[in-house]
C-alpha cells in the first residue's frame, strides 16, 4: 500500500486486498510504509477487509506502517481492530 488512501481509489484498493486474501494460506502481509494519507473510507475498506480475514481463519500482518496510517487509524479509533496498535515493526 502506498501513496494517498482516500475514496478516490477505493476500488483500486479493494481489488487489491481481495487479491491478497484470495492468494494466500494463512497471513497477509501488508507494506504501508509509503502511505502518505488515509481518510476515512479507506479506514473502513481496511477494518471490513480484517474482518473478513479473520473470519476464514487468516491474520493480517502490517510491515512498517506508516505514521500517518498508524495516526489516522488511532484518531478512527481502529488502531487495535486494525492490529495496527502493538505493531512490533511500526515506525515510531
Amino acid at each position: 500500500l502506498s501513496g494517498v488512501l482516500e475514496v478516490a481509489n477505493i476500488e483500486t484498493l479493494y481489488r487489491r486486498l481481495e487479491q491478497a486474501l484470495a492468494s494466500t494460506k494463512s497471513t497477509i502481509f501488508l507494506d504501508a510504509e509509503a502511505v502518505e494519507h488515509v481518510d476515512g473510507a479507506s479506514l473502513q475498506l481496511l477494518a471490513v477487509f480484517h474482518r473478513e480475514v479473520r473470519e476464514q481463519g487468516y491474520t493480517v500482518r502490517w510491515n512498517k506502517p506508516s505514521m500517518a496510517l498508524q495516526r489516522s487509524a488511532r484518531l478512527a479509533g481502529l488502531a487495535d481492530w486494525l492490529g495496527l496498535k502493538d505493531s512490533s515493526t511500526a515506525h515510531e
